[in-house]
């Protein structure tokens, strides 16, 4: 496999490339760039490495802790991590609902410790992220998670391309 090192710098090499495809296709500046951050995300922070104690799990910084279940769950190289389709959907999957957990235990929290005011709070901002998130153009969602994805793509694509590699040699 590819070190974490050679994972980074494929990732940095690929995404401006992958950019331009996109800026050449579409020319659309915003969709570029939400494609390229989307890839940067994907390649340097939501790759199929988050199963063990990789570069990219240790990036996570103080959030890393919500891997830890995740990687209890996925072997590594695991269909869930490494496929090309399945590895990022699982992903996006697991942290859709690691928020959700996070966010239903600051209702319960505040409906404990300080009344209904938490729970407002908690409806105000999801009906706010909703209407902003509904607002925007389709093709950029789409350009963030298809950033998203060819990210994780690129790394599992290199991990099978060194392992066949490995083997004719």
């Amino acid at each position: 496999m590819p070190s974490g090192k050679t994972h980074d710098f494929l990732t940095l090499i690929f995404a401006p490339l992958f950019g331009a495809g996109v800026y050449f296709v579409y020319k659309d500046i915003t969709l570029t760039i939400l494609v390229i951050v989307g890839f940067l995300f994907g390649g340097l922070m939501f790759s199929g490495d988050l199963d063990i104690k990789s570069r990219v799990y240790k990036r996570w910084g103080i959030f890393k802790f919500i891997w830890i279940p995740y990687r209890k769950m996925v072997s590594h190289r695991s269909p869930l991590s490494h496929n090309i389709v399945t590895g990022t959907l699982f992903r996006l999957a697991y942290v859709t609902f690691i928020l959700f957990l996070f966010f239903a235990l600051i209702v319960i929290i505040g409906n404990y410790v300080g009344g209904k005011g938490w729970e407002d709070l908690i409806k105000t901002g999801s009906n706010q992220t909703f209407n902003f998130l509904s607002k925007q153009s389709p093709l950029y969602i789409a350009g963030l998670f298809i950033g998203i994805w060819a990210g994780c793509a690129l790394h599992t694509i290199s991990d099978i391309t060194v392992s066949i590699f490995k083997k004719i040699v």
